[in-house]
Parts: C-alpha cells; structure tokens; sequence
C-alpha cells in the first residue's frame, strides 16, 4: 500500500502518466479488486495535495475571480463524458492491462511534453486571461489523458504552453482542472467498489484494515505535495524535457519486457 502511495504522489502530478505507472506496478503486483478501493484512497491522498498548493489560488476563484468558474467547467465537461463512457463499455481493464497501449502512451506523453516546451519562451496569456477557447482545446486535448501512460498534467500542460498561455498559468489551470475530474474518479471508483462489496464479490479476508487505508492517503498526500511543488519550479525553470526522456526510456523498457514474456 505504501509503496502505491508514493507511486500516485509522485506521478500524478509529474508528467510521466500516473496511469501508467499504476497500470504496471498492477501488473507486477496482481492487485485484486480492492484495487478500486485502494485508488479512492490515493486519489484522495493527491486531491489534498492540491488544495494544499493552490489554496490561495482555490480561494481567489470562489472570490475574486469567479469569471474563470464557467471556463474551469467549459474545460471539465469533455473528459466527464469520455471517463462516463469509459466505464459503461468497461474500456479500462483492457486498455489497462495492455502494456503495449500503456508504453504507446508514454512515447506520445513525451512527444506532447518537447512539442509543448518547443514554443514556451515568449507566452504571454496570464490564468485570469485565459479565454473559453483556450478552455475548450484544453479540455478536449485532456480526453486524451484517459489513455493509459498519457500524462494528464503533460498533456494540458504543454497544450496550454502551445497556445501561448505563461507557463505559470498553465500548471495552475491544469491543477485547477484536475480537482474535479479526481474527485469526480474517487466518487465512480468509490460507488463501483460499494456496488461490489454489496454484491459480495470481495471476499473478507481481503479488506484492508483502515490504519493502512490512511497511512496509504497520508503517504499520497505528503509525496503529491512534494512532487507537485517540484513540477511548478520545474515548469517554471522550462526543463520538462527530462520527463520526455524518461517516459521514452520506460516506454521502451515495457516493451522489451512484454517481448521477453512472449519469447518465453
């Protein structure tokens, strides 16, 4: 569970996709259906995280600038009804499961982060500046993110970056976003695990004891913080090739090893 926590903390928010990386320690771990449970309280952990860092910023659109309300949502409804549809075709566990579409998501996860940061030098577009058509393409590009091992903070970042947004705004409307669609996923992944637990399709002896549960969420919480500060500095120094190259190194690696596993 710990070893999980620090996984979500640190990729949530670090454009390397954490999807994919959760999809993989998957695999190598055989999670059950306490799966679903276990990322409630992950997400939870990272949702925290955010509050955390842009507390100020949360408080300024509740306040000062509430114009930048309707075009947060403009930006949350398209990956609302891709995740919606995701889920009645049961879509994830087979995408998930691949890890030849998890290593193809990180190769275009790092494609998006140099071709994002190739025009980043003179954006002059500050958050309150941000139109509705800035929202929409953002928004649209985020449905992508619903692939395993696309990064969805690489993704809206380096969109908004190409459309001449600062980098500071970027990452903070990226952020900004990103608190609905996470709670959005603890509240659907919360009422599958409910409606399994109802169906008695989780054997006892596999809940997780509640002192695991909130470590599990502390762990999550305390790393997200972290890496979610270092990506702001990382972001505004313009150094987010190194995640490009990182996601091509590990996208590669899967690949050798989903060959190995075929050969053998």
């Amino acid at each position: 569970m710990s070893l999980l926590a620090v996984i979500q903390g640190i990729t949530e928010f670090l454009p390397i996709s954490s999807s994919g990386h959760l999809a993989i320690t998957s695999k190598l771990m055989g999670l059950n259906d306490n799966a679903l449970l276990v990322a409630v309280i992950l997400h939870a952990g990272s949702l925290f995280s955010i509050i955390a860092v842009y507390y100020k910023e949360i408080m300024k659109l509740l306040t000062i600038n509430k114009n930048m309300l309707p075009k947060l949502l403009v930006a949350i409804i398209p990956i609302g009804l891709v995740g919606v549809a995701f889920e009645m075709f049961h879509l994830s566990d087979m995408l998930f499961s691949n890890m030849f579409i998890v290593a193809a998501g990180l190769y275009a996860t790092s494609f998006l982060l140099l071709f994002g940061m190739s025009t980043a030098n003179n954006n002059s577009t500050e958050f309150e500046s941000i139109t509705y058509k800035n929202a929409v393409i953002i928004g649209l590009m985020q449905c992508i993110a619903i692939l395993p091992g696309i990064s969805r903070s690489g993704t809206t970042i380096s969109t908004a970056l190409k459309i001449n947004i600062k980098r500071e705004a970027a990452a903070a409307f990226s952020f900004m976003i990103a608190l609905p669609v996470i709670a959005a996923a603890c509240i659907l992944k919360l009422s599958i695990y409910i409606y399994h637990l109802h169906k008695h399709q989780i054997p006892d002896n596999q809940t997780i004891a509640a002192s695991i549960l909130f470590t599990g969420f502390l762990v999550s919480a305390i790393t997200g913080f972290i890496s979610l500060k270092f990506l702001i500095f990382t972001i505004k120094k313009g150094k987010l090739n190194a995640f490009a190259y990182y996601c091509i190194t590990l996208g590669t690696l899967i690949i050798i090893w989903q060959i190995f596993l075929i050969k053998h």
